[in-house]
């Protein structure tokens, strides 16, 4: 998993309901085949979170500077 899918299910897991938050637990702890097998299935939901993710990225990022 590359540091934006894992921003991308970290922010799924913050910001989403509960089966949103349920997709970023599986594909934190699943493997590569099930992360691609999420991002195909739910397409829509992935793009939505992933803009948030770079928004987590950038906030966490500034909290360590």
């Amino acid at each position: 998993m590359n540091d934006r899918d894992k921003y991308t299910a970290e922010a799924m897991i913050k910001w989403g309901n509960d089966f949103v938050e349920m997709l970023g637990k599986a594909a934190i702890d699943g493997d590569s085949e099930n992360l691609a097998l999420i991002k195909a299935t739910w397409p829509e939901y992935w793009k939505t979170y992933e803009e948030k993710g770079r928004e987590l990225e950038k906030e966490i990022k500034v909290k360590k500077k």
